[in-house]
């Protein structure tokens, strides 16, 4: 949000800028660091899918495919770490149980959406691989849109079928 903000307030998108690749050059292996340049071990999975709303964000109010091309190889890795959370019967993102500095955030007092099939983090994982998606369209690479939307369709479809509580019109945590 700070960046929306010093948009409004300055007119600039060089803080978002710099975030962006500060926190590309922090993922290791596509594993996305909490914090940039050093994260110090703490992993946060929802962290990442936000670092990538935020480029196709700044691609949007920018046009700026020199930066979007410079941290593609980044949203690649990331797209592929977060492909092996994946379970293989539902495509939705399973995340083992562990401390919240080695797994997702969400929000402090959702503790119960921070691992398994959780529906918080697999509504940001949807919206992540859309993002995806029209990343690599704007480059050019429709191989990979195309995995990306189906991958979308995918977690979009289990999203409904298993989290959804009909009877509640709600959807589960996890």
């Amino acid at each position: 949000m700070e960046f929306q903000i010093n948009r409004v307030a300055f007119g600039d998108t060089v803080l978002l800028r710099r975030g962006l690749v500060l926190m590309a050059e922090a993922f290791t292996n596509g594993e996305p660091e909490a914090l940039a340049p050093n994260g110090e071990g703490v992993l946060l999975l929802d962290y990442g899918m936000l670092w990538v709303q935020a480029l196709q964000d700044y691609w949007q109010l920018t046009g700026d495919g020199a930066t979007v091309l410079q941290l593609y190889t980044s949203l690649q890795e990331l797209m592929e770490y977060l492909r092996g959370y994946e379970h293989p019967d539902t495509g939705l993102l399973d995340v083992p149980p562990g401390h919240w500095s080695r797994t997702a955030l969400v929000d402090w007092p959702v503790w119960h959406s921070r691992y398994g099939q959780s529906a918080a983090l697999n509504s940001l994982y949807y919206r992540t691989l859309l993002d995806a998606v029209a990343l690599a369209e704007g480059i050019g690479d429709l191989t990979s849109a195309t995995t990306y939307v189906q991958r979308a369709d995918r977690v979009k479809e289990q999203l409904n079928k298993r989290l959804y509580l009909q009877q509640q019109q709600r959807y589960a945590s996890s």
